[in-house]
């Protein structure tokens, strides 16, 4: 479920409104997306339903086991220090950081990504479309993609379809 910026992906998919309100948690994963945008009433709710949750024991085989999850726009302290992000919420979230540069930081990344978009949209397409145009491929590079991956995979899925829906079998420029 993808409602509010969060996904739940075990058996039970929940929107953390539901969660925030009351709703049991009963274990999985929680992946909270862009965690420095939500609201901070919504982070002191979720904080306050996170606290009912017992970690799991290793030793103790009735207790659910809950991993929490988070991706933000910006490293958590800075977040922290701008007021966006309760201290209490970057904590729980702390305990592994990994820091990924933007994609428009990594030009080695962009087009095994892309492609890699472009076969996944294959995968469910009547049409397949078989690559970028290498003017394409120079477009997309001069390009600051602030919106990373999800944008890439937006703009190579949309450009997929309108190739599709001209009959070309490779994404060119005015497909953009």
């Amino acid at each position: 479920d993808q409602r509010l910026g969060v996904t739940l992906p075990v058996s039970q998919s929940l929107p953390i409104a539901a969660i925030a309100v009351g709703a049991p948690i009963v274990g999985g994963a929680l992946f909270l997306a862009d965690v420095d945008r939500l609201p901070r009433d919504i982070q002191q709710r979720l904080l306050d339903r996170l606290g009912e949750f017992v970690a799991h024991d290793h030793n103790a085989d009735d207790e659910p086991e809950l991993r929490l999850m988070a991706s933000a726009t910006r490293p958590l302290d800075q977040a922290v220090a701008n007021e966006d992000l309760l201290p209490e919420l970057h904590f729980r979230l702390s305990a592994i950081t990994i820091s990924l540069p933007p994609l428009r930081d990594r030009p080695d990344d962009f087009q095994p990504l892309a492609q890699h978009f472009l076969e996944r949209h294959n995968q469910t397409a009547d049409f397949q479309v078989g690559g970028l145009a290498s003017e394409s491929w120079t477009a997309l590079g001069q390009y600051g993609w602030p919106g990373n991956l999800d944008e890439l995979n937006t703009v190579i899925r949309e450009a997929a379809r309108t190739a599709a829906e001209r009959g070309s079998a490779v994404i060119q420029p005015p497909a953009l």
